[in-house]
Parts: C-alpha cells; sequence; structure tokens
C-alpha cells in the first residue's frame, strides 16, 4: 500500500479507488463493524475484501492466520460475486458477512 498511498490515508478513500482496480483488499480492523461509513464505502465501491478482524495479535500470529487462509481467499475471491466483506477467523475459516446471505459457491 506505501507504494501507492501516503501513510494515514483515509480507508475510505483508497478502498474506492483499489476496488476500481478490481484489487482484493485485506486488511486488520477490529473496529469494522462499528464504522458504517467504511461498510457503505467497501459496498459501493463492489469491493472484495477480507477482514481480520481478531483483536490484539501479533505481526507473527497475523501472518500465519492468513497464509493459512490463503486458499480460500483466493477462491473466494475468485468465486464469489462482488460486492463482499468478508471475515477473517483467528482460526483462518473465512466467511463472508456482507452481504448477509451471501454464500460461497461450492468447490467442484
Amino acid at each position: 500500500m506505501s507504494q501507492h498511498y501516503k501513510p494515514r490515508t483515509p480507508d475510505v478513500i483508497w478502498i474506492a479507488e483499489v476496488s476500481k482496480k478490481r484489487w482484493v483488499i485485506l486488511k486488520k480492523d477490529k473496529q469494522i463493524k462499528y464504522n458504517l461509513l467504511e461498510r457503505e464505502v467497501l459496498l459501493r465501491a463492489n469491493a472484495r475484501a477480507f477482514v481480520l478482524h481478531e483483536g490484539d495479535i501479533d505481526a507473527e500470529t497475523y501472518t500465519a492466520i492468513i497464509i493459512k487462509a490463503l486458499p480460500d481467499i483466493i477462491y473466494i475471491a475468485k468465486n464469489c460475486e462482488s460486492p463482499f466483506l468478508a471475515k477473517i477467523y483467528r482460526d483462518s475459516s473465512v466467511k463472508i458477512w456482507i452481504p448477509e446471505g451471501r454464500t460461497i459457491p461450492p468447490r467442484l
């Protein structure tokens, strides 16, 4: 991100821009459930976003969770209609959170 955006660029700005480029968003944000504006921007921008929504974890644990979840992240990004916001949990499971009721297509 730092190659494309200045530090402290508001999320609502870079989310809209990277979504236009069809980039997949991967971020850590335990407060996303409280940020209605950010969620609205994600949906309006047609984003494909994955959020590690766990609390205080160190970089090593964060990396291990993402590496283990990566096959699911890639599958969902390629096979689910956007926009969506998916949560990545501590056990590396990935579930679509918004829009509610959206399901992940079965793997063949």
